[in-house]
């Protein structure tokens, strides 16, 4: 919630084009969060959205092995 790149405000009128779309978009908020978060303190909680978004899609098989980080 705290990306200076890509303001929450977009993020969420994007998600709201989408579901107008009838097109799935996931969006996740992290309490303020930079951009880029997801590269350290968020790492594997974001993987774990990913792989059951493209598990989703078909691209995946099978629910993610990965755990969230303690």
């Amino acid at each position: 919630t705290n990306d200076k790149l890509i303001p929450v405000a977009g993020a969420l009128k994007y998600k709201s084009l989408m579901d107008q779309a009838s097109r799935r978009c996931d969006l996740h908020l992290y309490k303020d969060q930079g951009h880029g978060f997801f590269n350290q303190a968020k790492f594997h909680e974001t993987l774990i959205e990913t792989d059951l978004f493209l598990e989703y899609l078909g691209y995946l098989q099978g629910k993610p092995s990965l755990k969230p980080n303690p």
